[in-house]
């Protein structure tokens, strides 16, 4: 999902905002690389965005945004190129930098103790409107991701959301993914397609539910950003905070999570902490201190 937002009034892309000192979804690709330890991986940008490429690894560069599908497809041949065969591939987007990588695992064991083709990670949203709902039958399998244009009203009511994150066979993708077709108005490829294709076809698809909904909220506008940006910040605080720190005001102060924190710190309010910077043991950082990419915060 790396279309342009016109809601932002800026010529950039969901992935280009920046959250936490970087690009939105450097958070979420960080965590999903180290914490699940992936083989291999392919980070789709349109080729508008081409300034990008230099902070990511391994960029895939598309002349043409065709849809989510589409951009799926172009990954698996991109990973087909690198020698991969088979294996689970897990698909994401470039604007939920919220997601954990707690749940990310869960999605894959979800596929696995399903002994599914695809899982997707879905979500009861509050409000659910504006995405699409996850249909399943009696016994829990999804046979369907309905957007929301096309929901009947009874449909409407439901609350199970498509969060935008699969996890999938790698042979399955590679085979059912070049199947999809661009029947709907947009004339894009849709992946929330693949459900119906694959159980059309015998297979099975899943759900992996449960996941509060703050932890696969997506960006598009800058009110959404900064209630994301809010929230990461409120996690980063707190987990400081469980480790032993004493912020004194949780609220008034900006930390990001490549701060690192000494033993017994004491935070005073307006404190802005960022980038490369360790605060010592014992240190208590005053009020309206600002910090960045520096090597310590004095005493």
């Amino acid at each position: 999902r790396g279309g342009a937002l016109k809601a932002l009034v800026q010529k950039m892309s969901l992935v280009h905002l920046f959250i936490k000192g970087g690009p939105i979804m450097w958070p979420m690709l960080l965590a999903s690389v180290l914490a699940l330890a992936v083989a291999a991986s392919v980070l789709y940008i349109p080729w508008i965005f081409d300034d990008l490429m230099f902070r990511v690894g391994n960029p895939l560069a598309l002349d043409v945004a065709m849809g989510t599908g589409h951009a799926a497809l172009c990954g698996v041949k991109a990973l087909q190129a690198q020698g991969v065969s088979d294996g689970t591939a897990l698909i994401g987007l470039g604007d939920v930098p919220g997601v954990e990588p707690t749940i990310l695992n869960g999605l894959l064991d979800r596929l696995r103790l399903d002994k599914s083709s695809l899982t997707v990670l879905a979500f009861d949203a509050a409000d659910p409107t504006g995405y699409g709902r996850v249909l399943k039958t009696m016994d829990g399998q999804v046979y369907r991701i309905q957007e929301e244009k096309d929901c009947s009203p009874e449909q409407r009511n439901i609350r199970s959301c498509n969060s935008g994150f699969f996890a999938a066979d790698f042979r399955v993708l590679s085979e059912f993914l070049p199947q999809i077709k661009p029947e709907n108005a947009a004339n894009e490829f849709y992946l929330t397609d693949l459900p119906v294709l694959l159980t059309s076809n015998g297979r099975r698809a899943t759900a992996f539910e449960g996941v509060p909904e703050e932890s696969v909220l997506g960006v598009n506008s800058q009110a959404q950003l900064a209630d994301v940006a809010r929230r990461l910040q409120k996690r980063i605080v707190h987990g400081l905070m469980s480790s032993g720190a004493q912020i004194l005001n949780p609220d008034q102060v900006y930390i990001e999570d490549s701060v690192v924190f000494g033993q017994n710190v004491v935070v005073e309010p307006f404190v802005y902490l960022a980038g490369d910077v360790r605060v010592p043991d014992e240190s208590r950082v005053p009020s309206f201190s600002r910090w960045t990419n520096q090597s310590d915060v004095l005493k």
